[in-house]
């Protein structure tokens, strides 16, 4: 018995919404050990991380 994966495309409907999805679970998931390690908010903490990264 053999075991065929297929690799099919997102439906066109969902392709411009995988990177805005993408994003937000990211926002999501780091903004929660942002709290975790110091109890900053979120927001100012990405704002600052992108003044350093682009700055």
């Amino acid at each position: 018995m053999t075991l065929k994966i297929e690799r099919q495309s997102a439906p066109r409907w969902l392709q411009p919404l995988l990177p805005l999805l993408a994003v937000a679970i990211t926002f999501t998931l780091t903004s929660a050990f942002v709290l975790l390690a110091g109890g900053a908010d979120p927001l100012s903490a990405y704002y600052y991380f992108l003044l350093l990264l682009l700055g």
